[in-house]
Formats: structure tokens, C-alpha cells, sequence
């Protein structure tokens, strides 16, 4: 919970870095102090559960038992998040139905219940309709993250309409079918306009390799800012142009980076050739180190499948 509250701490700084912000970086335009207001009233007023069609959907033990694709009682659809001509996304309703959601989410979830007795709490956070966004931390391995987004589905009934890397662009058929689009800002004011429960995580593929480093000195680091030093603050523009009073969630994963061990991220880092490499990397001109980050983003990737399991217990927390 200390965790989900530094998210919330780091939140406002980005906010605050909004209104400094040169007009042309990555925004187009500079935010007003208005703008700027309203970010950290989102901050604030995430902290409070002050909303009354917040509703029940997990115990201080862990979630709801419910099945898979069963909207729980009193949930109330979204007009738009079922519109069967949104060009974005696939509507709630079809993707619980779809034989590729439901097997990866019966898998991953047995996965976590059985290694890792996973929970959820705070679940009753998520508004039970209209837009939300969930803000959340990056792990190493990535197993944490799928069993987060299908568990809330379960408690919830809402489909964790996740942003994605630019990379999974590749993939875009098959992620449409889970919820899943790419993580710009066109797309994720589209997906809340029509009142979907967004979630992302802003330190990305940089925050993972950060956890993996220096031997878990960092494992729960927050690093919101990108290899050539650029700001990943696009969640807390997004949050803004949706106005006042628009619901903004942390998410955290107890031991979510002790679920796993990876020899290759081990002896790496032990060695500290994670800590030349980065330094080297720095140092090198944009187009070299541009190059030199793809080289360790693949490393990252295919190192990332030499990995095991360990049996620690894991719960997940929202709000």
C-alpha cells in the first residue's frame, strides 16, 4: 500500500512538470494552470473514495469467486462500451466470449492461484461504470501483469482495456482480442470517451530493465522517464483532457518481482556489466544510443524467457 501511495506521490510531480514543459514536448502545446489544477485534483481526489457508485468487488481475504465473463450483480453497462461499431476496440461483452480470452485467462489465473495464491484487494475502487484509468508498476518478467488484468475482469465484470508498447502493434489482432491496444494518446482518450476501465503502466520497458539491475536494488523503483531522458507523463495528459473528477487508480503487486528468478538477469547484474552498458550507453551520441538501447531491449526480451517460478505469495492492490 506504501508503494501504491508513492505512485500517487510521483503522479503529482508529473503534473506539476506538465505546466514546465517546452510547448512542442510531446505534447504540442503546454499545459494551462487550469490544466495543471485539475491534474493533481485527480491526484487528490483518487485517494478518497468519495464516489457513491463505487461497489463492493473484493474482501480483505481476496476477490469475489466469480466466473469468468459474468458481469457481477448491480453492475451497470457503460452506454458505448458495447457499441459493436467501435473501430478501437472489441466490445466487453464479445471479448468474454471469445474462446482466445477466456483460455488465456483460466490459465494464467489457475497459474496464480497455485504459485502464488493470488488475491486482489481494493477491486471495489473501480467505478462500476464510466471511464477509469489505473496507473501501475512494471515489473521484470511481466507474469504479474496478464494475471492482474484478468483477475479484475473476474472480480469486476470490466475488461482491463490495457495500453500497450508500440511493439504490440505487430500483434494488434490477437491483443484486440483481449482489450489490449497501443498506448498512445489518441487511442486512450478514444477508449475512455467511450467509458472503458483503462491501464497502463508509464515507466514501460525502462522500468523493467531498471528492476532487473543492480543486483534488485531497484525492484520496486518508480522510473518514469525514458532512455534518452524524455518524460512519460502522456497518462497524466490524458487524465487531464478528461476534466475534473475523472477517476485515476494505482495498482501495485505485492512480491510481484519475487514471482520469478532469472539466472541470465542474475549473473548479469552481478557482474555489473548492467551498470557499464548503461553508462556506456549515455554516453554515446542519439543515433548509437538509440542503437544501443534496441540491442539491450532485445536482450531483455529474449533473456526474459530463461525464467522459473517461485512459490511466494502474491496480492495484488488498487486504490
Amino acid at each position: 500500500r506504501r508503494r501504491c501511495a508513492s505512485l500517487f506521490d510521483s503522479a503529482s510531480t508529473s503534473c506539476e512538470s506538465i505546466s514546465s514543459m517546452p510547448p512542442n514536448e510531446q505534447t504540442g502545446g503546454a499545459a494551462s494552470p487550469t490544466a495543471v489544477k485539475s491534474c493533481k485534483d485527480l491526484v487528490i481526489s483518487a485517494k478518497v473514495d468519495t464516489n457513491p457508485t463505487m461497489r463492493k468487488g473484493s474482501t480483505p481475504g481476496g476477490p469475489i469467486e466469480e466466473k469468468a465473463g459474468q458481469r457481477p450483480e448491480g453492475h451497470v453497462q457503460v452506454e458505448g462500451t458495447d457499441n459493436a461499431n467501435s473501430s478501437i476496440c472489441i466490445p466487453d461483452v464479445e471479448i468474454e466470449k471469445d474462446w482466445f480470452y477466456r483460455y488465456l485467462q483460466g490459465a494464467l489465473c489457475w497459474y496464480g492461484r497455485v504459485f502464488h495464491s493470488y488475491t486482489m484487494d481494493g477491486a471495489e475502487n473501480i467505478p462500476a461504470n464510466g471511464p477509469c484509468l489505473i496507473v501501475g508498476l512494471h515489473s521484470s518478467h511481466n507474469t504479474d501483469i496478464p494475471i492482474s488484468a484478468f483477475y479484475q475482469q473476474i472480480v469486476t465484470g470490466r475488461v482491463a482495456r490495457c495500453l500497450l508498447h508500440h511493439t504490440a502493434d505487430l500483434l494488434r489482432p490477437w491483443f484486440r482480442r483481449l482489450g489490449c491496444v497501443v498506448g498512445n494518446r489518441k487511442d486512450a482518450k478514444e477508449l475512455l470517451g467511450q467509458g472503458y476501465a483503462a491501464a497502463c503502466i508509464p515507466g514501460g520497458v525502462e522500468e523493467a530493465m531498471l528492476h532487473c539491475s543492480a543486483n534488485g536494488q531497484h525492484a520496486y523503483r518508480l522510473s518514469w522517464e525514458s532512455y534518452n531522458g524524455r518524460r512519460k507523463i502522456g497518462f497524466a495528459h490524458v487524465a487531464v483532457s478528461m476534466g475534473p473528477g475523472f477517476t485515476v487508480l494505482p495498482s501495485f503487486n505485492l512480491n510481484g518481482e519475487e514471482m520469478r528468478v532469472n539466472p541470465v538477469y542474475e549473473a548479469w547484474s552481478s557482474l555489473g556489466l548492467d551498470v557499464v552498458y548503461g553508462h556506456v550507453m549515455r554516453a554515446m551520441p542519439p543515433l548509437v544510443r538509440a542503437a544501443m538501447w534496441q540491442v539491450a531491449f532485445a536482450a531483455w526480451i529474449l533473456a526474459g524467457l530463461v525464467s522459473f517460478p517461485l512459490p511466494v505469495k502474491v496480492t495484488g492492490t488498487i486504490g
